[in-house]
């Protein structure tokens, strides 16, 4: 659940904000979700040889599983292709958890089409899963497991003042994640595990309608996900508000509400800011 909300309340990324982008640009950020659970996350983009970009970003969250409350990490780095071009691409390593709990590895090759309406992006990526299982009497194992997935993001921006957004993401996992949600899972994963389990989708679809209005945009979003070890299904509805105080700086609010067919519905909110320099 809380990786769902990481990824609800963060589906826009540096890339998407300015057109031309700066020289470089840092982005920040700050997400309050279900149990108060919270995240901080930072994110360098830097000019590089010959317009190229490299990426770094690191964050933290502060969760409730089932009996405590733990500590995730994510770190980030990609390399990508001068923005703006009419073909974009790049390679990106990700890493998010914590390796005494669940934690993934995913590398991916991000690839954009950019045309003077619109763009098509695509993502396709590799996760490896790793998490313990726990035996009577005996220490803990760990194991891993992986999945592979495929990003597709489509945007118009061709009517004055408007802009629509289309995503898409499906994903395939080598394991039957469903053992997590078992009766037996209590005395094999920790909570954490199955907390951060329910976590992994299977599908997520959403769309997004933008109004700009000079310095100040406005926008809603509305995303659907099936969650791969039950099937159920989350849906995640947003307002943004972005304002260019001006071409260096940008602040950015989002907030919504969180409706899941086996949880309690429950509000977000994420504040973030974009320096450019």
């Amino acid at each position: 659940m809380c990786l769902l909300l990481a990824t609800a309340a963060r589906s826009e990324t540096i890339y998407d904000l300015l057109e031309p982008p700066p020289e470089h640009r840092l982005w920040l950020e700050y997400n309050r979700g279900l149990e108060d659970s919270q995240s901080f996350y930072g994110e360098l983009d830097l000019a590089i040889a010959d317009g190229n970009r490299l990426l770094l970003g690191a964050g933290q969250s502060d969760i409730q599983g089932l009996t405590r409350r733990v500590d995730l990490y994510s770190y980030t780095i990609g390399l990508s292709t001068p923005y703006d071009e009419p073909f974009e691409a790049g390679v990106r390593y990700e890493f998010w958890g914590n390796t005494s709990e669940l934690w993934t590895h995913t590398l991916s090759v991000p690839l954009a089409w950019n045309m003077a309406d619109g763009y098509v992006g695509l993502r396709p990526g590799y996760t490896d899963i790793g998490f313990y299982v726990y035996r009577f009497n005996r220490p803990p194992r760990q194991t891993d497991t992986a999945s592979q997935f495929i990003d597709l993001d489509i945007g118009y921006h061709g009517l004055e003042d408007w802009g629509l957004r289309l995503s898409g993401a499906w994903y395939r996992y080598d394991a039957d994640l469903s053992r997590l949600q078992s009766p037996l899972a209590p005395y094999l994963f920790s909570d954490i595990t199955i907390v951060l389990g329910y976590g992994f989708p299977r599908q997520r679809l959403a769309g997004e309608l933008t109004r700009d209005f000079g310095r100040l945009s406005l926008g809603a979003e509305y995303e659907r996900t099936i969650v791969e070890s039950d099937g159920t299904r989350l849906d995640v509805f947003s307002v943004k508000v972005a304002f260019r105080v001006d071409d260096a700086l940008g602040l950015h609010l989002q907030g919504g509400r969180i409706h899941g067919d086996t949880t309690p519905d429950y509000n977000y909110l994420r504040l973030a800011t974009d320096i450019g320099f």
